[in-house]
């Protein structure tokens, strides 16, 4: 629940952003003058970036409301100030054992400018566009976190970002794996594998030790989705794509109907790449349209 963890996190001296919930849409547009502009305004309990909404003015809160209720499933919204961002946020995923921080990533959590909802995660890059110190400000606030909560052995999904105002935040902590295959995805990168782990856990056997370790080269993933509605015909990649393609995971076939990227769910696959350096990755992702075509009619 976004806004109970919103009000826990402002109790204990987190940093957070301006945030309250609501049940009803005119208590909503009551409450327009507490916040600064803009703000996102999403359902308190859905996943996968639905019903979620940047709104930079009061004449377009209504419709991001409505559109908000219509993904929860409590009935309940969340309205909350839009924390700019340094850099890329992060959506990544870490593991305690007894209460302990044993491996903690931040990655670089990027968008598609163009798709339908642009706020649903389209790539993911590791190592992240942290720096050591920012990384070590949100490990420490995380172990905090959760000694706080009580929680024991687990794997989290993490989303944190530092706002422009140089202040990181913890935006989410939930206590399961992220979607999007991100334990796959760290386990490529580092050797390091969770969901063997915390399935051992689960089932009351004692997990393998695991250890922070570093990046073995510079990762990405690429969530494979149609800019529009249409009939599936095939995926492109150039050959001149400075990369290793380490998996190629696609989910629909050439005739399937897919749809626009307005949530998780309407991804089509993902795409696995190691590159040697930094500034490789980051021309790629920067130039995907370059190199990288989901064709459909």
């Amino acid at each position: 629940n976004k806004g109970k963890f919103r009000e826990f996190l402002a109790k204990h001296g987190f940093n957070v952003p301006v945030a309250k919930s609501y049940h009803c849409v005119e208590d909503a547009l009551n409450d327009v003058g507490i916040f600064n502009w803009p703000v996102i305004v999403k359902p308190t309990d859905s996943a996968g970036s639905k019903g979620c909404t940047r709104v930079d003015d009061e004449e377009h809160l209504m419709a991001a409301i409505e559109y908000a209720f219509k993904y929860t499933i409590s009935g309940h919204i969340i309205i909350e100030e839009f924390l700019e961002k340094k850099g890329c946020s992060s959506d990544t995923d870490s593991y305690s054992y007894d209460g302990k921080l044993k491996f903690v990533s931040f990655c670089a959590q990027r968008f598609d400018a163009k798709a339908t909802n642009p706020y649903t995660p389209a790539v993911y890059s590791w190592p992240s566009t942290f720096t050591i110190e920012e990384e070590n400000y949100l490990t420490s606030e995380i172990q905090r976190l959760i000694t706080l909560l009580g929680m024991k052995t687990c794997v989290f999904n993490i989303e944190t970002r530092v706002s422009t105002n140089k202040k990181p935040y913890i935006m989410e902590l939930t206590p399961r794996g992220g979607g999007n295959r991100l334990c796959e995805m760290l386990r490529y990168a580092t050797g390091v594998d969770m969901i063997t782990a915390i399935t051992r856990a689960m089932v009351g056997d004692e997990p393998e030790p695991i250890e922070q370790k570093p990046y073995n080269g510079h990762w990405a993933e690429i969530i494979l989705h149609a800019d529009n509605d249409g009939e599936f015909v095939g995926l492109q990649i150039d050959p001149s794509l400075p990369a290793e393609v380490v998996e190629e995971d696609l989910w629909v076939k050439p005739g399937d109907k897919v749809h626009g990227f307005e949530a998780a769910n309407d991804a089509i696959g993902t795409l696995v790449l190691r590159f040697e350096s930094a500034e490789g990755l980051e021309k790629a992702i920067t130039n995907q349209s370059q190199w990288l075509k989901v064709v459909t009619k």
